[in-house]
């Protein structure tokens, strides 16, 4: 038996958990980067060949909607046949497009390269089967692993983004996706295949998983309100992540900021979401997580709402620092709330259903901004729709009936 200070509930595992979440985090460090920060490639691809911003912006909602459709059928593999072989096959079609992105010429090109496979391959090896292989290994702390795993997506914002800056402004922007494929292939497939397992040896064998064996269906947990209201405020978190992740750098050159300031900034906002993500990680033994999450959602909207009147660099920082709180804590709750509302069984089914709003929500948000760009000339108009959104989330993720699945689980009464 593990002792308390540790997840696993087994005691040959102990150690090798954090091995496993030392993978997922370098794993989503990696790949999310790409998903989140590609709006720094956007001046550079105009530059060289012309293509208008909403025209890259269809490439992005492409790759949003295909990571989407992607998380449910990773999901439902992993529930099946263990995330290990779903997370490796997703990271090669990663590490592909970014190859094939870098010897992009054609518009239709960009969209097979970065919107459909560097899309099915983000979406199929990052959140959802990593929160899925994380919760296979931990079990008592489970949302403070989860928020140390996840979080490698912030800190990817906060190394990788200002290094594939650098190499965009010294070796062009087709070096940068390049040497971005390379290191995928070449250090993060090897590191999946050689140390990741499915799950601890005595755990496969059934033992620390009381309760979890016939959790909450699919079928049963699409006709529950924790569904629906986790699913609606993740999608409206697709809509204000993305939307920002993909046109805060337009905005900072509109406002006539230099561009590695844009970079600098999700970078910061990087670094605020790693701390984020382990704070809510700890507070969610503390305080229901469904109000965290509504105080997660309302927060960014403050953060927001100070964007609209940023006309110096050092309130773009306090923008920074307030966005990053709130920037994936959401996954980290989210995730945490569909394991502990539905059971582990068919965890990753479950949260790539309630992750394909989110992307649906990515995909409205990255479109929107770049047509309501276009016909006004300013963020001003998008910027506000989503303050408004994040209003309703927050009320929903607070609303959220966390016993609504007990009679469906009679060990959790």
């Amino acid at each position: 038996m593990a002792s308390s200070g540790t997840a696993l509930r087994q005691g040959s595992g102990v150690s090798y958990a954090w091995v496993i979440l030392t993978v997922s985090f370098f794993t989503v460090f990696t790949i999310v980067s790409l998903r989140v920060g590609f709006g720094i490639y956007f001046q550079p691809i105009e530059a060289e060949l012309g293509w208008t911003r909403t025209t890259l912006s269809l490439a992005v909602a492409i790759n949003m909607l295909v990571y989407g459709f992607a998380q449910p059928v990773a999901g439902y593999f992993a529930d099946r046949l263990g995330p290990k072989w779903v997370i490796l096959a997703s990271i090669a079609l990663v590490g592909i497009g970014m190859l094939m992105l870098s010897a992009t010429t054609q518009v239709w090109q960009l969209l097979l390269a970065y919107g459909v496979v560097v899309g099915a391959g983000v979406g199929g090896g990052a959140f959802v089967t990593q929160a899925a292989l994380i919760s296979r290994w931990f079990v008592r702390q489970r949302a403070l692993a989860l928020g140390i795993g996840l979080s490698g997506a912030s800190a990817g914002q906060l190394f990788i983004l200002p290094a594939t800056m650098y190499l965009i402004l010294t070796s062009g922007w087709r070096t940068a996706a390049l040497a971005l494929g390379l290191a995928i292939c070449l250090l993060i497939i090897p590191l999946n295949l050689l140390l990741v397992r499915n799950e601890p040896r005595r755990t496969a064998e059934g033992e620390g998983l009381a309760g979890e064996q016939g959790d909450v269906s699919v079928g049963q947990a699409v006709r529950t309100q924790p569904f629906w209201m986790l699913t609606g405020s993740f999608t409206v978190c697709g809509v204000s992540i993305t939307m920002l992740a993909v046109h805060l750098p337009g905005h900072v050159a509109d406002l006539g900021f230099p561009p590695e300031l844009a970079a600098y900034t999700l970078s910061a906002i990087g670094a605020g979401s790693i701390v984020g993500s382990v704070v809510v990680g700890v507070l969610s033994s503390r305080v229901p997580s469904r109000l965290l999450l509504g105080g997660v959602y309302a927060l960014r909207g403050v953060a927001i709402l100070l964007l609209l009147y940023v006309r110096e660099p050092w309130q773009l920082w306090l923008f920074a620092v307030i966005a990053g709180f709130a920037w994936l804590a959401t996954v980290t709750l989210t995730s945490t709330l569909t394991a502990s509302v539905f059971g582990r069984a068919a965890m990753a089914t479950i949260f790539g259903l309630i992750s394909f709003g989110h992307q649906v929500g990515d995909a409205v948000g990255v479109l929107l901004g770049g047509v309501l760009h276009d016909l006004t000339g300013s963020y001003q108009i998008p910027f506000s729709i989503i303050i408004a959104l994040l209003v309703v989330a927050s009320a929903m993720a607070a609303m959220l009936d966390e016993r609504a699945t007990r009679a469906l689980r009679p060990w959790a009464r």
